[in-house]
């Protein structure tokens, strides 16, 4: 099997999640539609292939994030640095963990190439461990 057979097998295994669910608003901790119900197909710049539906966030939405992002804030403000730290080095660690299908997940979006994503995978995840 060829490296690009490999690859396009991979590919249509991650991007299966997000077809099957589409991707949606994340606020408050909740995934979630747009508020206004709109949606918009998303295409690979690659082939023009359809990859998923894609909420259509408008203002509403993003006053429910800034709302969300604001009564959060006490709480992550107050929350010792040992443990901020303890959570930012788990998201680090989900990213180290899901890097190739973040890289070909952004490749096929962004129609950039794979060794680029690759890395900016990588570096995405990149905190310095003290």
């Amino acid at each position: 099997m060829t490296d690009l057979t490999n690859n396009v097998e991979k590919l249509n295994r991650y991007l299966k999640r997000f077809q099957a669910t589409d991707v949606q608003n994340h606020i408050g901790g909740q995934t979630c539609p747009a508020q206004s119900g709109a949606t918009f197909d998303n295409a690979s710049p690659v082939d023009e292939s359809h990859i998923c539906t894609v909420a259509r966030g408008d203002a509403a939405d993003i006053d429910a994030a800034a709302q969300a992002a604001k009564a959060a804030f006490p709480a992550w403000r107050d929350m010792g640095g040992a443990e901020r730290k303890k959570i930012l080095h788990r998201v680090a660690d989900l990213i180290e963990q899901r890097a190739e299908e973040i890289a070909f997940c952004e490749c096929w979006d962004t129609g950039q190439a794979l060794r680029f994503m690759s890395k900016a995978a990588l570096r995405g995840a990149g905190v310095r461990r003290v």
